[in-house]
């Protein structure tokens, strides 16, 4: 059995773009509302220098970011379980979006 084979990321730099001047989905306590700050964020912990697939992210805010890459504590209340929790809501909301818009088919 060959075990050394890479498993291809699904990516779309359309679907990535989709994100340019839309509404934050994660919206934690510290969101700034501003449109023009979100990107496209993908799930932590693919794997060493990996990063997930592109379906597996969603539209955030520079301050959502902040705090869901890390760089920002806003207190025991939103620890890795919340956050992931809130993660997949927002997942699923950048998903509709996409479709919505006709990005996702």
């Amino acid at each position: 059995m060959n075990t050394n084979f890479k498993i291809k990321r699904w990516q779309s730099k359309k679907y990535r773009d989709g994100a340019k001047d839309q509404p934050c989905t994660m919206r934690l306590p510290c969101c700034n509302y501003n449109n023009e700050t979100t990107v496209l964020c993908h799930q932590n912990g693919a794997g060493v220098a990996m990063k997930s697939d592109d379906f597996n992210a969603a539209d955030m805010c520079s301050a959502c970011h902040d705090v869901f890459d890390g760089r920002v504590y806003l207190g025991e209340r939103y620890n890795k379980n919340r956050l992931f929790l809130e993660f997949t809501a927002a997942r699923y909301e950048t998903i509709i979006n996409r479709i919505v818009r006709g990005i996702l088919k």
